[in-house]
Formats: structure tokens, C-alpha cells, sequence
């Protein structure tokens, strides 16, 4: 925290109740907390969640869309709980990607 650093070492793939389109994409949950709990025990408590990431489709760019301003918005909330940023990656063509950072 003293550094404003984040070290991102793995991303979870979505889970089996999620919801994908080719323009939308709707995260679920099952299996989503056991996931990060596990995480965080093995590694006593040295990895934890920082935030979400997804991809936009071709030619979409990498900013916020209405969506995701409104889920960068609940991330916020809940991260503010334990005094952290919300973090977004969005992912776009060729490589691309853009980290959004967001407190509340």
C-alpha cells in the first residue's frame, strides 16, 4: 500500500454459471469465493482479490462502457471495505488493455 503497487499473479476463469455473449458478458458466481478463500490460505493471506477483468469485442476499445461503470462502481464499494481501489482490466484488440483504478 505504502508503494501504490498491485502485483496481479493470476486471473480465475469464469465461473460455470456465467453468462457470455459476443457484445456482453455477465460474471457468475458459483464456486467464486471458495476459489479466492483457497487462494488466500495457501498463500497466508500474501494473494488476495483485487478486482475484475474481461475483453471487449474487436473495435471496442478499452474504456469504461455504461456497464462497466456501473460494475467498476460495486467493485469500488466492496474494495473500499477493506480500504483498497477497485481495479477493472479491460482487455482490447491486438493486446491492448487498460487497468481502471477506482475508490469511492
Amino acid at each position: 500500500m505504502q508503494r501504490r503497487i498491485i502485483y496481479v499473479v493470476a486471473m480465475l476463469p469464469s465461473p460455470p454459471d456465467s453468462e457470455e455473449w459476443p457484445t456482453s458478458y455477465k460474471r457468475g458466481c458459483v464456486g467464486l469465493a471458495n476459489a479466492v478463500a483457497d487462494i488466500a490460505d495457501r498463500t497466508l493471506l500474501n494473494l488476495d482479490y483485487v478486482g475484475e477483468w474481461h475483453s471487449h469485442p474487436t473495435g471496442a476499445g478499452t474504456d469504461l462502457s455504461n456497464i462497466d461503470k456501473v460494475a467498476m462502481t460495486e467493485i469500488a464499494k466492496e474494495m473500499a471495505k477493506a480500504g483498497l481501489l477497485g481495479l477493472m482490466l479491460i482487455i482490447g484488440d491486438g493486446g491492448s488493455y487498460t487497468i481502471h483504478l477506482a475508490e469511492t
